[in-house]
Parts: structure tokens; sequence; C-alpha cells
């Protein structure tokens, strides 16, 4: 049994416990677009029973993170390609948006959070780590949008990432993605702690322009894997 499929005890397992859970097996791949999702499976898992499972895919359901199909159960849902980039157009302006405010308001505890971050990611470029830089991304970005003392920005942009991610991971296989996404990172960083907030809105909309080559690499993997419309 792996570590993803072990047990929680009943009384520590709550709906949003589960939630979670199963959010984070999808970002982290561990689930697949398309993939079933057994409730019985799920219930073992949790240590609960069927009813709190349905109602945790009901939530994911109502975020569009999973879909119910008639007389078939509940799968992880796939995106078109026309609604990746849309979803993803609005993504990078909520990420912008952040980054500015993140360089307004960062309490000195945030920056330094922010920093700290970016260090781990810089180990895993050195190994070569995708899986760890992957990590990291996911926390740096995380870590603004708390900087950006803005919760409802912050619940936003996390809801269209959590859709994106599953899709995103790729991006850093393409060659040299990981040292290329690390140094745009860096300049993120500096102009946060320069306070510099049209700096960081711009380097933030720059780091995720879908007009860069890599990202127009990036464009063609999904072409393959997204249905286009």
């Amino acid at each position: 049994m792996s570590s993803r499929e072990k047990p929680i005890s009943r009384s520590r397992t709550s709906i949003s416990d589960i939630v979670v859970a199963i959010e984070n097996d999808i970002v982290s791949g561990a689930f697949t677009p398309d993939q079933r999702l057994d409730e019985r499976q799920l219930s073992l898992r949790f240590g609960v029973s069927r009813t709190p499972i349905r109602e945790a895919l009901s939530r994911m359901a109502a975020s569009g993170l999973v879909v119910t199909r008639p007389n078939q159960g509940v799968f992880v849902a796939r995106l078109t390609l026309a609604q990746y980039l849309q979803q993803f157009e609005v993504m990078s302006g909520l990420e912008a948006m952040a980054a500015e405010l993140c360089a307004r308001r960062a309490a000195p505890t945030e920056k330094a959070e922010i920093v700290e971050i970016h260090r781990k990611a810089a180990d895993a470029v050195s190994a070569s780590d995708m899986g760890a830089y992957v990590k990291c991304n996911l926390e740096f970005h995380n870590a603004i949008y708390k900087g950006s003392q803005n919760e409802f920005l912050e619940r936003e942009v996390k809801s269209i990432r959590l859709r994106l991610e599953p899709y995103r991971r790729s991006i850093f296989g393409l060659n040299g993605r990981l040292e290329e996404s690390h140094k745009e990172h860096s300049l993120i960083v500096e102009s946060i702690l320069a306070r510099e907030e049209v700096a960081a809105r711009n380097l933030m909309l720059l780091h995720l322009n879908m007009h860069r080559p890599s990202f127009a690499d990036y464009l063609m993997h999904l072409t393959k894997v997204l249905p286009p419309a």
C-alpha cells in the first residue's frame, strides 16, 4: 500500500481533509486527468464511509477539479486547450496583481519565507531535481499570494492554479526551463524585497508570458495531450 493510500484515522479526518488530500494528489500527478476516482478505495484510504467521500467529491466538482459522468462515476477533469489558455490568461493577471501587492504589503516574515523557498529551489536546480523544484515553485507562488495580504485574491488565484497545475508540471521538463524559471524568480524576489511594486508586477507577467519561446514549446506539447475544444 502506497503512502497516499494509507488509511487515516476516522476521528481525525474531516471532509476538508479529504478534499485537500485528493487535490494534492491531482496536483502532484498521483491522480491524472480522466482518471476515475473510486469511492470504495477512497473510503478505505481515509477510514470513513462513502458519504463524506461523496461530499468531498461534490465540493471538488463545484470547483471544476473533477467531473461527474452519469452511470460512470467521478473523474479528474480534463481541460480543453481553449479552456486551459483562457484560465491561464486570467491566472497570469492575478499572479501579477499578487506580486505587486506583495511588494507593497508583505511583512518581513513573509518576505523571509519567500527568500527561504527561493534558496531551496536553488538547491533543486543544482541537483537537477525537477520534482523538488516543482514543489518549491508551488510554494514560492503561494508565498507571494499570502504576501499580497488579500485573502480573496489568494483564494481565487489558487483555485485557478489548482485546475492548471496537473498540466503545468511538464513545462519544467523542457530543456533549460528549471534554470530559466529560477533566474526569473530571482528578479521577482529582488523587486519584492526592494518594494518595487511595478517591477514585481511586470516581472511576474514576463515570467508567465505566453509569447515566450519556451511557452511556445510547451504549447506544442499541450496540443498533443489536450483536446482543442
